[in-house]
């Protein structure tokens, strides 16, 4: 972790990254290196030579020998279990993706690239000292762990030389070791690439974006992802709560919430107990689940559900109102079947207080749920016209910031023991453990008080019909 630059830097970002699907054949090994050698290209920059981990020349023409060299493993000696199973039958080990037929991975694909105009280099300059750079990170990073490399220079991006190296995941030492990448050993070694480009005068910095003091605050108030690449959602709409089931969040938005900060007050109580007796002592805290008594005012359709929901809920009925509430939750009819059996099964808080035991019933509920062919008509009354600021408190925001948060002290953990191991100076030691402290200690600015204005009398779904008092 000697590359490590604290929470600062001048020149550009240096940009490593690992492209994605490891190859886990020979095949494909040997086409990733005719790729970085653009041996089938015509041109200029076509038929490169490229360079061992060593740092020899090593031309075109004796890719195929080089590889074969690395000794890589035969697909058969490769197979999963899985794939040996249909081994006899005709053509059933080739329909399976590579990623399910093999086992093990061969070789890892890294790219290096830089700018010109980021570095303030010519462009002829910073590919030279790239080329260098890269020649001794090899050699002390794979080289020296006696893992195989090929690595050649692209030019073929004006103003951005790039450097694609090709890894042999599998050490050829004694003991053999596996390379496994995890996003914190890419960041140490990005750290390492950095230093070794520094000494050659290469302005680059390999500074994170929770090191950047701009940065730091919008990522603990949630303004801003710990890291922007990672795809947060799937879809090409707006999937809040607020603009999905309007009518169901402005009824059933505040009772979910305040189960919510029960459950965190309980599992805050529980923090001291050992690992094995919090979860237990969590679930104690909820009550034993009830037989319903009564199912009279339910429809005979939905009495399964009712009884899955009995093993789920404290109060069953008002759960599997609220449930179809949120089925309905638009003012149109059943358009929300789906979204509510997720939240069935991943979030059943949403719907009323849990019971003992309720997990059991999770999947039971959710067969019966999509079982359900007709649903009750809810009579609705127009939602608040803002429920933002009870969905940023209801949806994944909250979530994501604490999440990063916790990723935060967790790398920043890991780097403070190995600064430690490595006898890096006390003063640097010193400001990963001021930074700790501070993302600790920070809290979020209180958010606006913002009252959402209740229905005065609870709608409820009209299969539930109150008993009528007697008249005289």
């Amino acid at each position: 972790m000697s590359g490590w630059k604290p929470f600062a830097g001048s020149g550009e970002q240096l940009l490593l990254k690992v492209t994605s699907g490891p190859r886990k054949t020979a095949a494909g090994v040997m086409a990733l290196a005719h790729y970085v050698a653009r041996a089938q290209g015509q041109g200029e920059h076509a038929r490169l030579e490229l360079f061992d981990e060593m740092g020899e020349v090593v031309a075109v023409e004796d890719l195929k020998a080089t590889i074969k060299g690395w000794d890589l493993l035969r697909n058969q000696e490769n197979m999963r279990p899985g794939a040996r199973d249909l081994v006899g039958e005709d053509n059933g080990v080739s329909l399976l993706p590579e990623r399910e037929r093999f086992w093990r991975n061969q070789a890892y694909h890294f790219v290096w690239s830089q700018t010109a105009e980021g570095t303030g280099l010519s462009e002829t300059e910073l590919a030279s000292r790239m080329r260098e750079a890269t020649r001794e990170f090899v050699f002390t990073e794979f080289a020296e762990r006696e893992h195989q490399v090929l690595w050649g220079l692209h030019l073929d991006q004006p103003g951005r030389p790039h450097i694609h190296l090709i890894v042999k995941a599998r050490s050829n030492g004694r003991k053999k070791g596996q390379l496994r990448l995890t996003p914190q050993i890419l960041e140490d070694m990005r750290a390492r690439l950095a230093k070794q480009a520094r000494i050659l005068d290469l302005p680059v910095h390999s500074e994170r974006r929770e090191d950047r003091p701009d940065l730091l605050r919008d990522i603990l108030e949630g303004r801003a992802a710990l890291r922007e690449n990672v795809p947060r959602v799937a879809y090409d709409k707006d999937t809040s709560l607020a603009k999905q089931v309007p009518y169901w969040l402005s009824e059933e938005g505040q009772g979910w919430l305040r189960r919510k900060d029960r459950v965190a007050a309980i599992k805050k109580q529980s923090k001291d107990l050992p690992k094995q007796e919090r979860s237990a002592f969590i679930k104690g805290q909820r009550p034993l689940s009830q037989p319903v008594k009564d199912t009279g005012r339910i429809p005979v359709e939905f009495h399964t559900l009712l009884a899955c929901f009995a093993g789920i809920y404290s109060d069953p009925e008002r759960a599997l109102a609220s449930y179809f509430k949120m089925v309905n939750g638009d003012g149109q009819s059943a358009k929300h079947k789906a979204l509510a059996i997720w939240y069935l099964t991943r979030q059943p808080l949403a719907f009323g207080e849990l019971v003992q035991g309720a997990e059991t019933m999770l999947q039971p509920a959710a067969q019966a749920a999509r079982a359900c062919q007709t649903f009750p008509k809810v009579n609705w009354a127009k939602p608040p016209a803002d429920l933002d600021k009870l969905t940023s408190k209801l949806t994944h925001k909250v979530r994501q910031r604490d999440q990063d948060r916790t990723t935060m002290l967790r790398g920043l953990g890991g780097l403070r023991h190995r600064l430690r191991l490595e006898s890096v100076s006390s003063a640097h030691r010193d400001l990963v453990r001021n930074r700790m402290t501070e993302i600790r200690v920070f809290v979020p600015a209180q958010e606006q008080a913002q009252s959402i204005p209740q229905p005065a009398l609870q709608r409820v779904v009209d299969f539930i019909r109150p008993k009528r008092k007697p008249t005289r």
